[in-house]
């Protein structure tokens, strides 16, 4: 498991004045406690980054539809048809009339 994220400080320990190694944070502790892997988007690299980006936009857009949170990530993890693997989240094949709706090949 892993989650890409940029450089923010909600995501990263701030080092504090004189304090070699910060404390980790909420965000870090959480990560550690599920055992997922913090990859952070290269520097000035807007391929990464723009995956991370294009993500937030799609859930954002999917909370204003849904306005729940539970509601928005059970979509996006479980029932949103994701293009590139053709299938979503839950290993369903998407059929071919629910990819010509969605412009598919």
């Amino acid at each position: 498991k892993q989650v890409m994220t940029d450089h923010g400080v909600q995501f990263t320990s701030i080092p504090r004045e004189g304090c070699p190694d910060p404390k980790p944070n909420v965000f870090q502790k959480r990560l550690k406690e599920y055992g997922i892997k913090h990859v952070k988007a290269r520097v000035k690299h807007p391929q990464s980054n723009g995956k991370v980006e294009k993500a937030s936009d799609t859930i954002m857009k999917l909370y204003k539809h849904f306005k729940s949170w539970d509601r928005t990530v059970a979509y996006y993890n479980f029932e949103r048809p994701h293009m590139s693997l053709l299938l979503n989240l839950s290993g369903k094949v998407i059929g071919d009339d629910k990819l010509k709706s969605l412009g598919g090949t």
